[in-house]
């Protein structure tokens, strides 16, 4: 073991030394010189029935409660009783009522050892199982990891907002650019009735965000991103005001007003209330 241990961070020694002594306590011989093969060779090792309960646990993330977990394995497999053994285990570990992974590191294996049609289905399980106090953000995660991108999407759209009208900036960007990334990967998903309008709408709701929070540049770049995906004339006319408005914001004032005048003719005879909303904020800049 000795000539294997210069090879690791100092973080991960003890983690190492713990797994190598379980290992070979486990009836293992040689085991991996790397940490993550040697976690995941004490994965595989495992029957059947742990490595659902592994899997999840890798799901539902810390405080797991068993209840919870056996819901998620399904009838046939005494949840409660392999978790107590992973615990003995050193692999999970248990507070109260609830079970972890001893630390995160395992966890990540774990999921990474998952296929990915099982993680699919146990992170739409978690969501089906997820209580009405859940935040949001772990609903949303569930959803995306699951494959349903259009109720993702909802409820990342919700969280950005409820974040942004709590002057939660921070959590309103998170949101938006999980939004804004699922969508684009998502374009040819059905569930989305207009994939592209999708895009747009996150990509400017991201813009308007960074903007606010002085990050110009980024704000540029990404609305600039938006207009090609934007699908109606409105939508294209709100995407390029908001990068007049930041132009604006950059000491780009004759910028500003030729993107505002671009904008304000787009929706001119279409959409006169929003025409006018343009034409009043434009104005204000030049004053």
């Amino acid at each position: 073991m000795a000539d294997r241990l210069p090879h690791l961070p100092e973080h991960a020694l003890p983690l190492y030394l713990e797994h190598c002594v379980r290992f070979e306590q486990d009836g293992g011989t040689a085991p991996p010189p790397r940490l993550g093969d040697l976690i995941a060779a004490r994965f595989a090792r495992l029957g059947a029935g742990p490595r659902r309960v592994l899997q999840a646990v890798g799901v539902l993330g810390p405080l797991a409660t068993t209840e919870q977990i056996q819901h998620m394995v399904g009838p046939g497999t005494d949840a409660a009783a392999l978790a107590q053994d992973l615990d003995a285990a050193g692999i999970l570990s248990r507070t109260g009522g609830c079970f972890c992974f001893s630390h995160p590191f395992l966890r990540r294996i774990a999921r990474a050892a998952t296929p990915a049609t099982v993680l699919r289905e146990l992170h739409a399980k978690a969501a089906l199982l997820a209580p009405a106090s859940l935040p949001l953000e772990i609903r949303s995660f569930h959803l995306e990891h699951a494959g349903d991108v259009f109720a993702a999407l909802l409820s990342l759209e919700r969280i950005g907002a409820q974040a942004r009208d709590r002057d939660d900036l921070e959590s309103a960007l998170e949101a938006f650019r999980r939004g804004f990334e699922l969508a684009r990967r998502s374009a040819g998903d059905p569930s989305l009735d207009d994939p592209m309008h999708t895009v747009a709408l996150f990509g400017l709701k991201l813009g308007e965000t960074l903007s606010r929070l002085g990050r110009h540049g980024e704000a540029d770049g990404i609305l600039g991103e938006s207009l090609a995906f934007a699908s109606t004339v409105e939508q294209r006319a709100r995407i390029t005001f908001a990068q007049a408005s930041v132009a604006r914001l950059r000491g780009k004032t004759r910028r500003a007003l030729e993107l505002a005048r671009e904008a304000i003719d787009l929706v001119y005879d279409r959409d006169t209330h929003l025409a006018t909303t343009f034409e009043q904020e434009a104005r204000w800049w030049k004053a």
